[in-house]
């Protein structure tokens, strides 16, 4: 499962949490919130090897990442707290919908 989500990470990219999410529910038995933190820390990674790979060939677009850098840091902490106050029934239908909203823009966008 694991070179799956990586090929997905690294030639398509967005969603690449979700799966982690999904999966360490599925295939490890996590609950959902311990399982959207562990993606967290997961996606992180991944991130962070390819900023490493991307910096070595040169090919950084360093304003438009640090714009997507507070971007993600707003949304991380709006985010986090949307679970701390809402936990798991909150998390669920998020993740099933945004699972089916990117699915149905891969077949039909």
């Amino acid at each position: 499962m694991a070179p799956l989500i990586g090929f997905y990470d690294g030639y398509i990219g967005p969603g690449t949490g979700m799966f982690f999410a999904l999966g360490n529910v599925a295939l490890r038995g996590r609950q959902i919130i311990e399982a959207t933190g562990a993606a967290k820390v997961l996606n992180l990674s991944t991130n962070i090897g390819s900023l490493i790979f991307f910096i070595l060939g040169g090919n950084v677009l360093w304003k438009v990442g640090l714009a997507m850098m507070v971007g993600q840091t707003i949304g991380a902490y709006f985010g986090s707290h949307m679970v701390v106050k809402g936990g798991s029934k909150l998390i669920r239908p998020v993740i099933v919908l945004v699972c089916l909203a990117m699915l149905t823009k891969y077949v039909f966008g």
